[in-house]
């Protein structure tokens, strides 16, 4: 087994493929543009290690709120949990 299977299984990330907007519930397959930047949260800590998900996240054109980037199922908007 991959490693990037078993921390997927482990951490329970679905697999992200529409993007969303974090706003509401517009999703589209179309790219806006893809930063090259990635976002990072701190997850819990696994048997002593830090860990941390890293993700480049896609940007979508929502036709109410603009150009931003798509929403994570792990991370809302404003919030300082994770």
């Amino acid at each position: 087994m991959r490693a990037t299977t078993l921390l997927n299984r482990v951490l329970d990330l679905p697999k992200t493929m529409v993007g969303a907007c974090p706003h509401c519930d517009f999703r589209t397959r179309h790219r806006y543009d893809t930063p090259m930047v990635d976002s990072a949260w701190r997850h819990l800590d696994l048997s002593g290690r830090v860990c941390v998900l890293k993700l480049r996240r896609r940007r979508l054109r929502c036709p109410e709120h603009g150009v931003l980037a798509e929403s994570v199922p792990f991370a809302r908007p404003g919030s300082g949990f994770t």
